[in-house]
């Protein structure tokens, strides 16, 4: 059974602010095609800082969709928006605007 699971962003900083971690996302489409990106350096920033994700050294066999502007939305740099609290660089609030999937 695949499902998701939030640690939450404080318990996501503390644990990665005790060392270097990377960071691999695995995906597939609806034809069993897989993909995959990694960065070597992943972090996230306190609640000082918003919680801001910081990413580097890209590499995968699918386009650079988090740091590259010409391929997806940069999350690198941006810090993470709450339904009352909006701190993306986007014109609307993300948190408000962006209905999970169920």
């Amino acid at each position: 059974m695949r499902s998701e699971f939030w640690l939450g962003n404080e318990i996501l900083h503390h644990l990665l602010n005790q060392g270097t971690y990377e960071m691999r996302m695995d995906m597939e489409d609806f034809d069993n095609q897989t993909r995959y990106v990694k960065y070597s350096s992943f972090n996230v920033g306190d609640e000082s800082r918003k919680y801001k994700v910081t990413l580097s050294g890209f590499s995968g066999n699918v386009g650079d969709c988090f740091t590259n502007s010409t391929i997806g939305r940069v999350i690198n740099s941006m810090m993470f928006s709450t339904w009352d609290q909006d701190n993306d660089k986007i014109n609307s609030n993300c948190a408000v605007n962006q209905k999970p999937l169920l």
